[in-house]
């Protein structure tokens, strides 16, 4: 009606844009204007979008980085992250996930005072777990531990903490 004609006129346009009933393609830019073109993107692969879905979210939507290698793990594992909570105090394990986090420790007494040992978070798609490494195997091994590698650890089970964990 009046309204929009005056609005038009002064070059104001609506917040939602529409307001035009006369179906000339007013789009959104409410201005009886061609809508601006978007920047093209480059297609994300699928390491990028899943490292940005758990950025953005916490969890993986699409996939999980360790389904590509699922095969490998269910071939070398002795028993899975969630099968832990039934083996036996000392059971000999071979565990494979997903690294997620890498949390360095120095030691102050012991054997090896001053030197670094680890607790490593491993994943899978259903669960997590956390092992111990210590000073020795994560002198050897730390180049290899960082986050989102996929990784096999031989070690024991262990629940003298409560929830299952590996000590490597």
């Amino acid at each position: 009606g009046q309204m929009v004609a005056k609005d038009r006129a002064a070059g104001q346009s609506s917040l939602f844009g529409g307001g035009d009933d006369s179906g000339s393609g007013s789009g959104a830019t409410g201005m009886g204007g061609e809508e601006p073109p978007l920047a093209r993107a480059a297609a994300w692969d699928e390491k990028e979008m899943l490292r940005r879905e758990k950025e953005a979210l916490g969890f993986y939507v699409s996939s999980h980085p360790l389904e590509q290698y699922a095969a490998e793990v269910a071939v070398y594992s002795t028993i899975s992250l969630e099968g832990l909570k039934s083996a036996s105090q000392n059971q000999q394990v071979v565990v494979g996930g997903l690294v997620s986090s890498v949390r360095p420790i120095v030691t102050r007494n012991g054997k090896n005072p001053g030197w670094k040992m680890a607790i490593v978070t491993l994943e899978d798609d259903r669960t997590s777990i956390d092992a111990v490494l210590f000073t020795k195997v994560y002198g050897e091994c730390s180049a290899m531990l960082r986050t989102d590698a996929v990784v096999l650890l031989v070690g024991k089970a262990d629940h003298s903490r409560g929830d299952p964990q590996v000590i490597v």
